[in-house]
């Protein structure tokens, strides 16, 4: 985390409210916040750049604007499959649903026809000015009982970087967890050395 930035608070509700109302406490980063002038998007398209934007680099410094760190603390608990949208919404406090709604009120979306080889094809297209509607979009649509677009993404556990999850070649869930097999096992020796440091931690009976 960068020397300027406070601490952020645990709670989904308390992240949602902070990602989209206190872009006046980041008078530095708004602009850049700000600055989309992109083509529509498609849902998952936007989905997926918004995860992108807010995953911190595998190498080297973190250098994400501190907004963007609120983002990608708020796609962790929506991608939390120990929580799961239902636990969330449910938690959802009015104040950050309002935030929600609020945000929404400057985001274009248009459905559109697409050739396809088949025929035709409608896709939802999403434009905005800024990137804090399209984020509380993003949020939305990952939350949406209906669309399952997170069943489509994982956050690993070893860097943060949020992934599309990779489809599998042989039964058994997808992998969720980790970016990449490397991270596996890096995750894997550093439990393993935990496991033996706490064993040798305990104190032993006296013969």
């Amino acid at each position: 985390m960068i020397a300027t930035a406070r601490h952020e608070p645990d709670g989904f509700s308390e992240l949602v409210v902070r990602m989209l109302t206190g872009l006046h406490e980041i008078k530095v980063e708004k602009q850049a916040v700000q600055a989309y002038r992109k083509a529509p998007l498609t849902e998952l398209r936007l989905v997926g750049e918004v995860l992108e934007r807010a995953s911190p680099p595998q190498q080297g410094p973190d250098t994400r604007l501190e907004w963007w760190r609120t983002v990608g603390a708020v796609m962790r608990h929506v991608l939390d499959r120990r929580q799961g949208p239902a636990v969330l919404l449910r938690d959802l406090s009015p104040h950050a649903l309002h935030a929600l709604q609020g945000a929404m009120s400057v985001v274009r979306i248009a459905p559109l026809p697409i050739r396809t080889r088949g025929g035709l094809s409608v896709e939802t297209f999403v434009e905005a000015e800024m990137w804090f509607p399209l984020a509380a979009y993003a949020v939305l649509l990952l939350l949406d009982e209906n669309r399952h677009y997170g069943d489509l993404f994982g956050c690993c556990k070893v860097c943060g970087a949020f992934f599309v999850v990779p489809a599998r070649d042989r039964p058994g869930p997808p992998e969720r967890t980790y970016c990449s097999p490397e991270h596996r096992i890096q995750r894997q020796r550093a439990d393993a050395i935990a496991r033996v440091h706490k064993h040798r931690a305990k104190p032993r009976r006296p013969r």
